[in-house]
Parts: C-alpha cells; structure tokens; sequence
C-alpha cells in the first residue's frame, strides 16, 4: 500500500486502512473442525494479539462479522457481548 501511494504520488501516512473478517470465533469449534486455529479464532488473548499484530501492520479499523444463528439471535449477542468484555480491552487504543 505504502509504495502504490509513493507511486501515485500520495503521502502514504495519509492513508487509513481497514481490514474486514468474516471469521470470528471465540469457541474451540472453528480449531475442531479445520485442525488449527486460523486468525481471529481462539480464545480472547489469541484474538486480542491477532488484533494488535494488524495494527502493527497499520491496520486502524477492524470490521468483525459475527455469526448470525437465526433460531437463537440471544447466541449472536452473546458473542458480541463477550467481544466487548473479554477481548476489547486486551487490545488498548
């Protein structure tokens, strides 16, 4: 990104970058069914540091797309909400 902003002739410090994931999962369900843990999985800390790693990267917004189970919305909140409690604060400004 920095060296298509030099070339385009844009101070590449100008730039914010956002990065989008559709794969959050804070059970160990995604690790059982694929035999690994794949970014933005795992347990607060693990996506928590996965967070910070991106912002070292210049990352500044990361957009999360939580699972929507349509028969138990209150799932769906719940992950949010353990977002919130649990891994938002690991990760600082």
């Amino acid at each position: 990104m920095r060296e298509i902003a030099e070339t385009e002739g844009r101070d590449p410090n100008t730039l914010d970058i956002a990065f989008a994931i559709n794969i959050y999962d804070d059970s160990k369900e995604h690790e059982r069914r694929y035999g690994g843990r794949r970014v933005f999985t795992g347990n607060a800390e693990q996506i928590a540091s996965d967070i910070r790693e991106y912002k070292k990267l210049g990352v500044r917004c990361v957009m999360f797309g939580f699972e929507v189970d349509q028969a138990s919305p209150n799932v769906t909140l719940e992950q949010m909400q353990r977002f919130a409690e649990d891994i938002r604060p690991l990760v600082g400004e």
